[in-house]
């Protein structure tokens, strides 16, 4: 039966693994989760299927059946997440009472040498959320008790100081393999600038202190190449990419663990929505592409 991607959940610092939330087509909506570990092959669709919305308890297929992306913006306007990145609780008024007496945490990240962004999360998944996006530093620079305030910072954070709220993946991409010694003195020199330049700014009075999270992440051998299926060892992850060595040989009497120089990576994000495949059906243009 196929199996469609309705989610991907990041390793970070209490997951060591990620892992692909999959529903069985014909068996209702109930998923399970698929680890992105060890030995694997897996193909993905080309075609894409909204995956519905989740309310926090239940996942609800999409009503329209859309087809073309992950999720259509009726789906999207439902989905429980929608309600914690952009702040509007007006469907969900019991997750507003609850958001009300927890804490929220702003946050500057950064990748690499030289790429920023600010965020916001709950104060106790700080450095989770920070290895979830396969940020290398992260500090908190601002604290609150419920949401309202919190969000309105974050947007006057932004502003302010140039930090975008959000990066695509792909100049993440471009900073897998940095200087890791300057890239702390120049995250040291950022969180300087804003703790002595924050002025009117009052609320943002944080913990300021910085996390590295570079040891969650594999050292690469190499820069990796892209991939769009996985074929052999999976080894590691970072935020979104899921990274895979080809094995030189496939025969169990043979030692699994020898692999071969090549690394590929796989943006395990824009698979959701996706049909999982077996990579069998996949294997004449599979084989090609990992030897051209």
């Amino acid at each position: 039966m196929p199996r469609h991607i309705v989610g991907f959940l990041p390793a970070n610092s209490r997951r060591a693994s990620p892992a692909l939330e999959v529903v069985q087509q014909g068996s209702g909506t109930e998923s399970f989760l698929l680890p992105l570990a060890g030995n694997l092959k897996i193909g993905f669709s080309r075609t894409v299927a909204c995956i519905g919305h989740y309310d926090g308890k239940e996942r609800h297929p999409c009503p329209n059946s859309s087809e073309g992306r992950a999720q259509c913006p009726q789906c999207r306007q439902k989905d429980i997440m929608n309600a914690y990145t952009f702040g509007d609780f007006s469907d969900y008024p019991e997750k507003y009472r609850e958001a009300q007496r927890q804490h929220y945490s702003i946050y500057v990240a950064q990748f690499g040498c030289d790429l920023h962004k600010c965020g916001l999360t709950k104060t106790h998944r700080l450095k989770d959320r920070l290895i979830e996006q396969g940020a290398d530093f992260g500090a908190e620079v601002a604290k609150f008790l419920g949401p309202d305030q919190a969000y309105e910072s974050e947007s006057e954070l932004s502003v302010r100081f140039g930090i975008k709220k959000s990066i695509m993946q792909k100049q993440k991409n471009l900073r897998l393999t940095f200087n890791e010694q300057e890239a702390r003195m120049r995250f040291d020199a950022l969180l300087f600038k804003l703790k002595n330049s924050l002025g009117s700014l009052e609320a943002l009075t944080g913990a300021f202190e910085p996390f590295c999270a570079t040891g969650y992440y594999p050292k690469l051998p190499c820069f990796p190449a892209d991939a769009t299926f996985i074929s052999g060892h999976v080894f590691g992850s970072r935020g979104n990419l899921v990274f895979f060595r080809q094995i030189e040989k496939e025969n169990p009497a043979q030692n699994p663990q020898v692999q071969s120089s090549n690394v590929f990576c796989i943006d395990m994000r824009q698979q959701v929505g996706r049909m999982m495949l077996g990579l069998e059906s996949r294997n004449r243009s599979v084989q090609s592409r990992l030897n051209p």
